[in-house]
């Protein structure tokens, strides 16, 4: 390291460019970067490897100081770190992200499963509060944004993605499902007929007639309850309609600027003398306008909810979504519509509509609205109908918030998403009821609003069926009682109704898709090229699996979601100072921070310093990091860190230079230094990927290796492999893989080996290694029974746990919360 390095104090220049530490020239006139084993030699203009430090003016600099992305909140045990207070909050984040080169994208009509139900992915984009250019599109932020997974788990997203595209888009068609439109090198989970247990990600343009494709099983939820007043306050519409004026405000206007008095300007338009002087009076004040519509207001009265100055008795204030309920609502999305006057939009009321053949359904109707409701019910006789009528505001607009409103409008509620099974089934049988009817093989509901049919198919996944989804063109008219009346476009969902009806039989089933447990895999029909020239969307989705689902089958992240493989600064970083941090981490009540996504060792600088903002605020600094890292700035790194977790990828050279291009000898010395030099507390994690680093072999000797070397109390970690990146080649990690790791682990002294990215409660929990009792419960980040005295010792025996434990475990949970910083941080720039 050269003299004018050694005594350089590290500031944050202009922007985000500071000058660091560790280098030093070379005879040629490059300079050569000391911070890892890569030994980067630059000449002026030049970048890393790791891309975020170059060579500038003669001096190795960091381009990314105060440049942080992918903030989210996530528990401590993610990281993974099962001894180092268990339970808490980690506020995550790194330095480097998307590039928006990809071109993985999909059209904006696509649909996408969201925790709240379908949406067109270009809505999604639009609802965006904050949208960033970059380049030739533009990257939209949302805030609370969910989507479900492959895993049929809830997943935050991030960012959407926006950018022009001009060539062929590729239709794909799947047995069973609505059609999808996207780019041909979106990758697809999909898997080859002759092996369907072998799912990988697939390119779009590689697919063919020969390959299954996902469409993953939801799960029922434990109950829902609605809130009726803000279901209420959602809705769009005045309560009252705009006065219309008799003589147009122009013409007005200039009658009430002409010559004369009260009286005789007000005999042409037929108004008394004292009306035309309010009206002068508010022409000269500029108020003379077109009256404006009235917001809704609600009242809320011993426990009902109401509009204001309407007179029914309302709606409760709560209701849970039971079965009644759920086959009401089912049952309006069928056969149900409102009424409104025209000029008194809230004189409202719902209407159920029947064949004088349905008495039945007439009956429970009413029944079932005043047990719900409270409400009371006019039974009409019509020509050809019967009628159910609630003549209730409140009532009516409610089911106008929850469904939608107008046959093509309708939808399945959201909330129906969160319910138990026995109040899915209830819709789809109110619905099924009203609009659909029964044949030898299949129970069928057809429907002219897309919405609705999607919602219900998207329920059939949560009763473990898998409906059928097609499309009816009609003529556009027909006659019907000597009238023409138009046709619509209708959207037809089929379920097989031995499953419907619970009575399937497996071993005689015959169809062209496969239940496979947790998912169906449905074959892929054929692959439609298509023109296209407009803009294109993705998301950003932050979860393991890096999936989302469109609108049913399984597709892949944005291709740059991984931040630590991008080529170049994020320019859709927030601005974050370490003092910003620190403020952040505190009012999210983050027990740490964690230097994530990509190694904090390629900024070590701006994570020193955010340590150093944190330690003063009481906050512990997290380093989760492959190790591989030279001596001296190692030394200084660790001094600011309280714990870390190291990336040990394999025991052998052979792995990290053919993988990793680096070398396994830097990141053993920096575990013994860890061990030795340092009070930080560490733990081990190893990814086991199918054929590369899990032979028994291999994890014996590295297993001997920490424990000889490392000690028998430093846990270690053997998490499931994903198919990513550029191992799209490799199967996923089988589960008996992980037992079969860690009973090797075990075997070999180790006391704390853990299984991670699957439930295993067993693999994941921490047993006493005296007594053999179970001391903290975990199933993957979720902690359960809790065994252990304040200070870490067992309750069972008092051996001691090693660890930092500080009393009882947190109570952050599984949940990840995707943050940003500019709402948490005020820290005075």
């Amino acid at each position: 390291m050269s003299k004018a390095a050694e005594s350089l104090e590290v500031r944050p220049a202009e922007g985000s460019i500071i000058d660091t530490r560790y280098w030093h020239a070379l005879d040629d006139g490059r300079v050569q970067c000391d911070v890892c084993p890569r030994a980067c030699k630059l000449r002026d203009g030049q970048r890393g490897l790791c891309f975020v430090r170059g060579a500038e003016a003669g001096r190795i600099k960091l381009f990314s100081y105060g440049r942080s992305s992918g903030f989210c909140v996530d528990p401590i045990e993610k990281k993974p770190l099962h001894h180092f207070l268990p339970g808490t909050s980690v506020l995550s984040f790194g330095t480097a992200g998307c590039n928006l080169a990809c071109k993985f994208c999909f059209h904006p009509d696509t649909l996408i499963a969201t925790t709240g139900g379908m949406r067109r992915i270009a809505d999604l984009f639009e609802s965006c509060q904050e949208k960033i250019s970059h380049r030739d599109g533009q990257v939209g932020l949302p805030m609370s944004l969910e989507v479900w997974t492959r895993a049929a788990e809830p997943a935050h997203v991030a960012k959407v993605f926006a950018h022009p595209y001009s060539g062929e888009l590729l239709l794909l068609r799947a047995s069973c499902c609505p059609p999808v439109l996207l780019t041909p090198n979106h990758k697809v989970f999909a898997a080859h007929r002759s092996n369907l247990e072998d799912i990988r990600l697939i390119e779009a343009a590689k697919l063919s007639a020969e390959h299954y494709l996902i469409v993953p099983k939801r799960q029922a939820g434990s109950g829902a309850r609605i809130d009726v007043a803000e279901a209420l306050g959602n809705l769009e519409y005045a309560t009252h309609a705009a006065r219309r004026r008799r003589i147009p405000l122009e013409q007005l206007s200039a009658g009430l600027r002409a010559t004369g008095t009260s009286a005789e300007l007000g005999e042409t338009p037929g108004y008394h003398p004292a009306y035309v002087r309010t009206l002068r009076g508010r022409l000269a004040r500029g108020m003379l306008m077109v009256e404006r519509p009235r917001a809704v207001r609600l009242q809320v009265n011993a426990g009902r909810v109401k509009f204001l100055q309407e007179r029914s008795a309302g709606v409760p204030e709560y209701l849970d979504l039971t079965p009644d309920l759920a086959w009401l609502l089912g049952l309006y999305c069928a056969e149900g519509s409102l009424g409104v006057h025209p000029d008194r939009p809230n004189s409202c009321l719902v209407v159920f509509s029947y064949g004088h053949h349905e008495r039945q359904l007439v009956e429970r109707t009413a029944r079932l609205l005043a047990e719900v409701f409270g409400a009371q019910t006019i039974i009409s006789n019509r020509r050809t109908t019967v009628t159910v009528e609630v003549r209730s505001t409140s009532t009516a607009r409610l089911f106008e918030a929850l469904c939608g409103r107008g046959a093509k409008n309708k939808r399945v509620p959201a909330q129906l998403l969160h319910a138990p099974l026995s109040v899915i089934r209830a819709f789809l049988d109110g619905y099924f009821a009203g609009d659909g009817y029964v044949a030898e093989t299949h129970v069928v509901g057809g429907t002219v609003s897309r919405d609705l049919a999607l919602g219900i198919y998207e329920l059939g996944l949560h009763l473990d069926l898998l409906p059928t989804f097609f499309v009816y063109e009609p003529q556009p008219t027909k006659q019907l009682e000597g009238r023409e009346v138009s046709q619509s476009t209708t959207f037809i969902v089929k379920f097989k109704r031995d499953r419907y009806e619970g009575r399937r039989r497996l071993d005689s089933e015959r169809t062209s898709w496969r239940d496979a447990g947790g998912k169906f895999l449905v074959p892929l029909r054929r692959v439609e090229r298509i023109p296209y020239e407009g803009t294109v969307y993705n998301l950003e989705v932050d979860d393991s699996d890096h999936s989302y689902l469109a609108p049913f089958l399984a597709v892949s992240n944005c291709q740059n979601w991984d931040m630590s493989k991008s080529r170049e600064m994020d320019t859709l970083a927030d601005s974050a100072s370490p003092e910003d941090l620190a403020v952040a981490a505190a009012r999210l009540g983050c027990a740490s921070i964690a230097f994530t996504y990509n190694d904090p060792v390629v900024f070590m600088e701006y994570a020193i310093d955010a340590a150093r903002a944190c330690r003063a605020r009481g906050i512990k600094s997290v380093a989760v990091t492959a190790g591989y890292m030279c001596s001296e700035p190692r030394a200084e790194f660790y001094r600011h860190m309280d714990a870390a977790n190291v990336d040990l990828k394999a025991f052998t050279e052979r792995f990290y230079y053919k993988i990793c291009g680096g070398a396994l000898a830097p990141v053993l010395e920096t575990l013994r230094y860890l061990k030795s030099e340092t009070s930080v507390w560490f733990e081990i994690t190893t990814l086991l990927i199918p054929g590369e680093n899990d032979s028994d072999g291999e994890l014996d000797l590295m297993t001997q290796w920490i424990a000889a070397k490392l000690g028998p109390d430093v846990p270690l970690h053997f998490t499931a492999f994903h198919p990513d990146w550029k191992l799209l080649d490799k199967p996923r990690t089988p589960p008996a893989t992980l037992t079969r790791a860690r009973r090797i682990a075990l075997a070999n002294g180790l006391h704390y080996v853990y299984t991670g990215n699957v439930h295993d409660s067993a693999g994941g929990s921490t047993y006493c290694p005296h007594c053999g009792a179970r001391v903290i419960e975990r199933d993957w980040y979720e902690l359960g029974a809790w065994g252990l005295t304040d200070t870490g010792a067992c309750e069972s025996c008092r051996t001691q746990i090693p660890g930092v434990f500080a009393g009882p475990p947190g109570v952050w949970g599984a949940r990840r919360l995707g943050v940003r910083l500019t709402a948490h941080a005020t820290a005075p720039r």
